[in-house]
């Protein structure tokens, strides 16, 4: 019987939709899949250090342990969980779904039937343009969109952006960024319009569960030679210091958690 047999009483429902996945599949069968290349990083460096290893067993800081590193290798080339489960980490906290790549998709093509561009190079200038366009998303994450075309940090990141030739961000037709087209994506639409923060200020409701869009703030320790001083950040990636990074990174929970503040607070839509 056709796929497309006008017959729609249900007993015929079920060859029916068996044949038209064996045609759908069949055809993607068909569709090559791309050269996947990636940037070089990992045979270039022999400490690994410019591989994401976050989680594996680590020597020192930023550094992952070579013998822990072959069993992560180990376990994405073979795609066995029993070697997923032999993967040697730093601590407690376990990989975030290191087999999500070996499923296979059953409604489109194959993941691996789509060419992913390498990311830049650690040694590279466009790298390096993304690490300034950072630099500057993070001095600009308490200045509201609406203030870009005249605030002067932003005029001053989009000067930078606009003299390195290896930034890959958006431009106008002259070639420069303008404050207004910082820190946007190349997708089509990416610049046009206002910016739609990922905080809403708005309360709103889940079926019956309201939400109130204000968000707990964050007592953060700061570390010096002498001293520990406590201030309140409303913002959690101002309490990242080094040790906490490289704890975070190692596999081990930091030392401490972050206490929270009682204040509760709306966040102004920045960017960053």
């Amino acid at each position: 019987m056709s796929i497309n047999s006008p017959v729609t009483a249900p007993g015929h429902r079920v060859p029916r939709s068996l044949a038209l996945r064996t045609q759908a599949a069949g055809h993607d069968a068909f569709v090559p899949p791309p050269a996947q290349v990636d940037n070089g990083d990992e045979a270039r460096y022999a400490d690994k250090s410019g591989t994401y290893t976050k989680g594996i067993l680590k020597t020192g800081v930023g550094l992952v342990d070579l013998a822990a590193y072959a069993t992560f290798i180990k376990a994405l080339k073979s795609g066995d969980p029993a070697d997923f489960e032999k993967i040697l980490l730093g601590g407690p906290r376990t990989l975030n779904g290191p087999q999500g790549g070996l499923a296979f998709y059953l409604g489109c093509l194959d993941g691996s039937q789509f060419g992913v561009p390498p990311a830049p190079a650690l040694a590279s200038e466009e790298y390096a343009a993304e690490l300034v366009e950072l630099y500057w998303a993070s001095l600009l994450r308490d200045v509201p969109f609406t203030q870009y075309a005249s605030d002067p940090v932003a005029v001053d990141a989009a000067t930078e952006l606009s003299s390195l030739p290896n930034y890959k961000g958006p431009r106008d037709a002259s070639k420069k960024v303008t404050p207004n087209l910082l820190f946007r994506g190349g997708f089509a639409g990416d610049t046009i319009g206002p910016y739609m923060s990922q905080f809403l200020l708005q309360d709103t409701t889940l079926g019956a569960l309201p939400i109130t869009q204000k968000y707990a703030t964050f007592t953060c320790w700061t570390r010096t030679r002498s001293c520990r001083c406590r201030t309140e950040f409303p913002r959690a990636s101002s309490c990242n210091r080094m040790c906490r990074c490289s704890c975070t990174m190692g596999g081990a929970w930091a030392h401490t958690p972050i206490p929270t503040c009682c204040t509760k607070r709306i966040l102004l839509p920045t960017w960053y």
